[in-house]
């Protein structure tokens, strides 16, 4: 149909309705300005102590009108934080010290090796089957990270009714994790009495963020202190931390699952192949992964 009109009027598909040859270049540069100025901003103050530490709070001020992010369950933002020497020479190459929250080409988080964190996929941990709703492997709601393993991630993770991390919107029965952003002005009791019961509930974060008095105070951040053992061969005048944070629409986990549900399926078959084929090098989501905002600073 649309190259009939192709053809008659001599435009592109849909330009006839707008008149723009470029709507989506222009959708994208909007894109990617709600995303750097109006979703969140980030303030990173870092020093050195005499314990020859490296601590830095970085604060994650939420800057939408609701919880972040917001609508499927499966989104999640989260942190990258670097502690960067630069090169002692000009047109040396700068060196990644210590690091949280950084991916691989996939989205998928890594360690300090590069290898995919445990909590990536929600394997089984033997060692912690208690039943407490963590008795898979997954990252807590943190208010110190003192380990490149662990990695601040604002999201939301169900349990079944079986006591293990589910996807699904019909399956999921507990909310074990929920330290989405809360909004400015957020208070435990509501706005007001209408506001009761289980939609007031609703509101409320998870068992282990709703502990955070500073998550928890209205604000609309939250302020996460990172402590970092400073190798002996680093030039402390030359270091400078880097907070980034990052938004995925799809983790790979959510993929995964997807996948190892239903792999005959040619809904399931066509998305794999998309997947695994899509270029995304040069894009707004290069690593399956959308830089909302960044900040530095160089330690005192």
């Amino acid at each position: 149909m649309f190259n009939q009109f192709d053809d008659v009027l001599g435009v592109r598909k849909f330009d006839f309705m707008t008149g723009s040859q470029s709507d989506i270049p222009h959708a994208m540069d909007d894109f990617r300005r709600q995303a750097s100025n109006d979703v969140a901003r980030l303030d990173v103050d870092s020093r050195i102590n005499a314990n020859d530490e490296l601590v830095a709070q970085v604060t994650v001020h939420n800057k939408v009108g609701h919880r972040f992010p917001s609508g499927v369950g499966f989104r999640r933002a989260f942190l990258e934080f670097l502690v960067i020497e630069a090169p002692a020479d000009e047109g040396g190459e700068e060196r990644v010290v210590w690091s949280s929250g950084r991916t691989n080409e996939l989205g998928v988080l890594i360690d300090d090796e590069g290898n995919p964190l445990g909590s990536e996929f929600f394997s089984d941990d033997p060692d912690d089957a208690d039943g407490d709703g963590y008795n898979q492997i997954s990252q807590k709601h943190h208010e110190v990270i003192d380990s490149p393993n662990q990695v601040q991630i604002y999201e939301t993770l169900l349990h079944s009714d079986k006591h293990r991390y589910t996807t699904s919107f019909i399956h999921g029965s507990d909310v074990i994790k929920d330290n989405r952003l809360l909004p400015r002005g957020w208070q435990a009791e509501g706005p007001g009495p209408a506001l009761n019961g289980e939609f007031l509930k609703a509101t409320h974060p998870g068992p282990v963020a709703k502990t955070d008095p500073r998550y928890t105070d209205g604000s609309g951040s939250d302020e996460l202190t990172y402590r970092v053992a400073l190798p002996a061969d680093v030039d402390r005048s030359r270091l400078r931390v880097k907070a980034t944070l990052y938004y995925q629409a799809i983790p790979p986990y959510f993929l995964q699952s997807l996948f190892e549900t239903a792999p005959a399926g040619i809904a399931t078959q066509r998305l794999h192949y998309i997947c695994s084929n899509i270029d995304l090098r040069g894009t707004l989501i290069e690593d399956w992964k959308l830089a909302v905002t960044s900040t530095t600073d160089s330690p005192d």
